[in-house]
């Protein structure tokens, strides 16, 4: 199954960094946005680069509206991982402490 490219950053090095989905995020949807991340930084900066070049305010919504909503994916990207990574760690811990070691006593013969 090939995965779909939601679309893409450019980050502080100039390598173009393609991001994947799915995502459950809405394009027109008025969260609040947390930038955390570098490729969140780096869309800040995309932001802002267009809004100075933006001549009409319906330009000005349209770009806060895609920029708001990659950061959204990113923020739903990165909380999903945290979660799996809590899920992973959780279980090794949870195989770990099940097993009871016992210490083998080893007899030598002469």
């Amino acid at each position: 199954m090939e995965k779909k490219i939601l679309f893409t950053v450019e980050n502080w090095k100039g390598d173009i960094v393609d991001i994947y989905g799915p995502t459950k995020e809405k394009l027109h949807s008025g969260k609040v946005i947390k930038v955390q991340s570098s490729l969140e930084h780096d869309i800040m900066h995309e932001r802002r680069t267009l809004l100075s070049l933006a001549k009409t305010d319906r330009e000005v919504k349209e770009i806060m509206r895609d920029t708001n909503w990659k950061i959204r994916v990113l923020n739903e990207q990165r909380l999903n991982e945290e979660i799996n990574t809590l899920r992973r760690s959780q279980r090794i811990k949870d195989q770990t402490t099940t097993k009871k070691r016992f210490a083998r006593s080893v007899k030598f013969v002469e």
